[in-house]
């Protein structure tokens, strides 16, 4: 037969081993947690407007008479005309 004191020293022993292995347990558990972003951009660019053939020469030609006069020293009237020519 066991002393009483060598009983309470066995189950202290038992229960620190107890409490111990639960602990041992609890601090092995793993939490993983998983994160996933996607991010997506969508960008649109328009093209520049394909002027016809007729329309460019048009174009062109505006540009060219402009130029003609400001050399030619027309002034704020050559400017007038052009503005008046582009937009048609």
């Amino acid at each position: 037969m066991l002393t009483p004191s060598t009983r309470v020293s066995t189950v202290i022993v038992a229960c620190a081993g107890l409490l111990l292995g639960a602990g041992r347990a609890m601090a092995q558990t793993a939490t993983t947690a998983t994160t996933t972003t996607t991010t997506t951009t969508t960008t649109t660019t328009l093209l520049p407007h394909p002027f016809s053939a007729a329309t460019r020469s048009c174009i062109n030609q505006a540009r060219a008479d402009l130029r003609k006069c400001r050399r030619g020293g027309g002034g704020d009237d050559c400017v007038t005309a052009f503005q008046t020519a582009y937009p048609k």
